[in-house]
């Protein structure tokens, strides 16, 4: 069995040797045998999180806590996994009834076997377990995320599911403490001990640095805010753990896993609840669904803080999901594939928390230089650190004519599509939608060559009326690297731009490069690493970039809190 860890904060042995199955406690590897069971199921299948051990054996599931303890959770005893098991049972029940059948206890028989039993029965019990109906994979709402099928009736019924709940859900002294300033600050401050180890390995220290500096901004800034919130019964005994993965589309919907182990990480501020669903929404590049949730929910609520709050909630839900994947990372009865990808995803989700320290800001981005000097490559990267919007001309010209973005527009140069008259009408196309974007309160990363002095000063004026700021970032880098993009681009189906080295070389000759009064152009080499430059270009950005309207479209006219 897994050892008990009587340290403040695990940490699992990564240089275990044998294979994961045979680092398992001894009674659940007998639970991995379909014989095991009464009901002698088809298949048997472990799934593992950092702190539960999954037995899916269909038609039921079941789920024993690992014997660890973790500065948020102690499950070092068996006395406390037992508790913790009837703590999850009841808790659950608010939101998946069906789901939660009982608690059972694991139990040696007489000839050395394993099975289970009633706890009232239990004589000795080795372990415990929580039973569950099984729920499909294909229902859960991360699998329909991936493939395209959760539509927006699912989402308006999710979003007034939870709604309801939160109307419905404890609250009251006790719980509204949870929210109190002091009492995030503390959470975070835990959070960050926890990840100090792992920066510069799945976080980045400039990104950690970042989001250290926007948390303790916002507790300052926004202190008189959550207080009255505290007051106003704003905090609820909620879910805690509200993503993706714990939603299945049942009917009517399923919604499992909640925090029993911790009041203070499970009691929150609703917002909080919801920005870990609005997280998964942004991971899976669902801008759209993450909207009409926020805003079918906040047509229920009529939370009008609902704005200025999420992105600081949704920056600590991406961060604790960093954490938790990367400790699941670190666990050696965890097999090496699924730790190789909890890394991967850890990385990504740290990096989801850095973008929403971007959230509250709005700027306009215009990456500038001739092809093959990597904008595209750069603004992809700073499209995914900042969320700003990546709109490229390649496929806005494309569009404009009418045709597949990935379509080969095979034209002399400065004709067709690229004739001087349709590159202005796709450059205004490109200023338009940047100055939406803005009055909205979001960013835009355009990404065009932006070669004549004419193209920036016009995108200067639309900005300068619209009150946005604007940085040009202006990529060069040697000719060899240059010409051997362009033909490393030409053989791959996949790239909206048409352009090659003969291309280049006329953009050579008719560019106007910036001239020293254009203060607002930053001008990088782009054959230094990419991580490097949108680094450099974020910190230059954040000295242009202006604060979003707190009041945004998703919040409704301005109300009651609760009735």
């Amino acid at each position: 069995m897994m050892a008990c860890m009587e340290e403040p904060l695990a940490k699992p042995a990564v240089g275990a040797h044998g294979a994961p199955h045979q680092r398992l406690p001894e009674f659940l590897r007998s639970m991995l045998e379909p014989s095991f069971f009464p009901h002698r199921p088809a298949w048997v299948r472990l799934e593992q999180t950092h702190i539960s051990y999954v037995v899916v054996a269909p038609p039921l599931v079941y789920k024993c806590k690992k014997p660890v303890r973790f500065r948020f959770l102690d499950f070092s005893t068996r006395e406390l996994r037992r508790r913790f098991c009837e703590q999850e049972l009841t808790l659950n029940r608010r939101l998946a009834p069906k789901v939660y059948r009982r608690v059972v206890a694991i139990v040696r028989t007489a000839d050395g076997k394993f099975s289970l039993a009633p706890v009232e029965d239990a004589v000795n019990p080795v372990d415990y377990a929580v039973e569950m109906e099984y729920l499909p994979d294909d229902l859960r709402f991360d699998r329909l995320l991936l493939v395209g099928r959760l539509h927006n009736e699912l989402i308006d019924e999710l979003a007034r599911l939870i709604a309801q709940f939160h109307r419905s859900a404890a609250t009251g002294p006790s719980i509204a403490r949870f929210g109190a300033p002091e009492e995030l600050a503390a959470t975070w401050q835990e959070n960050f001990a926890d990840v100090e180890a792992m920066r510069g390995d799945l976080v980045l220290p400039h990104d950690d640095d970042e989001i250290r500096a926007f948390v303790a901004k916002f507790l300052r800034a926004q202190d008189t805010v959550l207080r009255r919130r505290q007051a106003e019964d704003w905090v609820r005994d909620g879910h805690g753990d509200l993503h993706a993965d714990h939603i299945y589309a049942t009917h009517p919907l399923s919604i499992i896993d909640c925090i029993e182990f911790s009041d203070r990480l499970r009691c929150c501020d609703v917002v909080s609840d919801v920005a870990f669903l609005a997280v998964d929404f942004d991971y899976y590049g669902r801008r759209d669904l993450h909207d009409r949730f926020l805003l079918t929910y906040n047509a229920v609520m009529q939370d009008h803080d609902l704005p200025r709050l999420l992105p600081f909630y949704k920056c600590y839900r991406a961060y604790v999901r960093g954490k938790v994947e990367a400790l699941k990372s670190l666990q050696a009865d965890v097999p090496e594939e699924e730790r190789v990808r909890a890394r991967a995803v850890a990385q990504k989700r740290f990096t989801l928390a850095y973008r929403y320290t971007w959230e509250p800001l709005r700027a306009i981005v215009a990456m500038a230089g001739l092809s093959g000097t990597g904008k595209s490559t750069l603004a992809s990267l700073l499209a995914e650190r900042t969320g700003f919007e990546w709109i490229r001309s390649d496929i806005v010209r494309k569009e404009l004519a009418g045709r597949e973005p990935m379509e080969r527009a095979a034209v002399p140069f400065g004709e067709g599509i690229y004739s001087p008259e349709f590159t202005a009408r796709t450059y205004l196309e490109l200023r338009r939608r940047a100055t939406h974007l803005f009055d909205r309160g979001r960013g835009s990363i355009l990404d065009a060559t932006h070669l004549h002095r004419e193209q920036r000063d016009l995108l200067r004026a639309l900005a300068e009326r619209f009150r946005a700021p604007l940085l040009f970032v202006w990529c060069t880098c040697p000719e060899e690297d240059i010409r051997r993009r362009l033909e490393t681009r030409s053989t791959q189906a996949e790239d909206a731009s048409d352009a090659n080295w003969n291309i280049y070389l006329r953009q050579r000759q008719e560019q106007e490069p910036p001239g020293q009064d254009e203060s607002d152009v930053l001008v990088v080499d782009t054959s230094a690493p990419s991580i490097e430059l949108a680094i450099r270009v974020e910190d230059s950005l954040r000295q242009y970039a202006v604060p979003v309207p707190l009041v945004s479209p998703l919040a409704p006219p301005l109300p009651p809190p609760f009735p």
